[in-house]
């Protein structure tokens, strides 16, 4: 588990314990800013040094940001594409013989707006992008290897993330509506990764939505 917010992090293994009902449960964290170039290597020493075997790998690491690219400064830019994109990737490729050698799985967490262009979160957006296109072409690349990869498409989520990105939708009564729980999307995230999905989309109404928007609606109507 890593963790880079404020947030007491340290309470999270006792908390996943006593959830779980596991109390034997082996909980390894390591406080981390995966925005720092060096980030993936610190992680990966992590493992071999604790020699750590991984069976399954979660790249959930996120960042908003929904300044238009006029506005954004080169930190915020640099740091979403390293969180999104470099050290994504980076990550994937240091544990792939760790996954491999343990017929592993791996889950990239992207988003519904992956689909389609946004004007109100254009890098941002555009990063999900990578990361589902990045996805489902690393999981012909390991079939052969026999790790099973999935990319979870979360619609929009009650969290942090729109207070943090300063979008201004977190307590409007817009948001409150086409907005799911974390428990409803990570369970629905989960159940696709066991069964080895290659696209999971919670949430029906964003599954037809986007299934539309992408094969039936001209661009030109949209920007």
């Amino acid at each position: 588990m890593l963790e880079e917010t404020k947030l007491n992090w340290k309470l999270y293994p006792d908390e996943i314990r006593n959830e779980s009902g596991r109390q034997d449960l082996d909980i390894r964290t390591l406080k981390l800013d995966i925005s720092e170039s060096d980030a993936p290597q610190r992680l990966y020493e992590f493992v071999t040094n604790n020699n750590l075997e991984i069976g399954f790998l979660v790249n959930n690491a996120g960042e908003g940001l929904d300044e238009d690219v006029a506005d954004t400064t080169q930190e915020q830019i640099n740091e979403v594409i390293t969180v999104h994109v470099m050290n994504l990737t980076k990550i994937v490729n240091l544990f792939i013989p760790n996954l491999q050698r343990n017929s592993g799985q791996i889950m990239n967490v992207s988003s519904v707006v992956a689909f389609i262009p946004s004007s109100t979160l254009n890098i941002y957006s555009s990063v999900k992008t990578y990361i589902y296109n990045f996805s489902l072409g690393l999981r012909g690349e390991l079939r052969k290897r026999g790790v099973g990869v999935t990319v979870l498409c979360p619609p929009v989520t009650r969290t942090q993330f729109f207070s943090r990105a300063n979008t201004g939708y977190k307590l409007s009564t817009f948001y409150k509506a086409i907005s799911y729980s974390t428990e409803f999307v990570a369970k629905r995230g989960y159940k696709g990764f066991r069964r080895n999905k290659a696209v999971v989309i919670p949430g029906l109404p964003y599954w037809i939505a986007i299934t539309f928007f992408v094969k039936f609606v001209p661009w030109r109507l949209i920007f």
